[in-house]
């Protein structure tokens, strides 16, 4: 029996996944930065990339500063981007803009937690990657369920945190329309529907 659970314990936890990333100001529409904002870029391992502009925040970037990014020299660096899903361990250089390397390590207990609280998919290795980019976890689950609205799949959620639907916005369409399912909700937000 022991046996038996260190076995399906070994063959569920997710492995170390290794990749790049970049980071440079966030520009305009006329190309011009953006104040406190980056593009964080990750090149994912078995291809493909990911790339968001979002706000400096150092809670965030653990380890990383305002002073290394701005830095015209190159500078090394060492910073952690921590989430639910699992922590980045970065290491790489600024000049004017970072490069450098992760090493993504997954939170062993995720996967369990978002099956108790009610996601009904396992998660596969790249799909616990693009929850640890896009910040998606118990948190975001958790308040979309306090909202009234129940997500079952990693699908429904990842669309929901990508299209910007937040558990207040969940609320407001709700109120109107009490019928309105998670698709309902999605379109609405990406027609505008309301602007929060």
């Amino acid at each position: 029996m022991y046996f038996l659970m260190l076995v399906f314990a070994l063959l569920t936890q997710a492995a170390d996944v290794r990749g790049t990333w970049a980071i440079e100001p966030a520009l305009g529409p006329n190309r011009t930065p953006i104040p406190d904002r980056i593009q964080l870029v990750f090149f994912l391992p078995r291809g493909g990339i990911t790339s968001h502009d979002s706000a400096f925040d150092p809670s965030v970037f653990r380890g990383l500063t305002p002073a290394q990014m701005a830095s015209p020299v190159r500078t090394a660096t060492h910073f952690e981007i921590v989430r639910e899903a699992g922590t980045f361990v970065c290491e790489g250089y600024f000049a004017g803009y970072g490069r450098g390397t992760y090493l993504f390590q997954p939170n062993p207990g995720f996967s369990a937690q978002m099956l108790a609280m009610g996601l009904q998919d396992d998660i596969e290795e790249r799909r616990l990657l693009d929850m640890a980019l896009h910040d998606v976890g118990p948190r975001l689950l958790g308040e979309f369920r306090d909202a009234g609205i129940s997500v079952s799949t990693v699908s429904e959620l990842m669309s929901m945190r990508i299209q910007g639907v937040t558990g207040d916005y969940v609320r407001e369409v709700r109120q109107v329309y009490p019928l309105a399912s998670i698709q309902d909700v999605i379109n609405m937000k990406i027609r505008g529907v309301w602007r929060r």
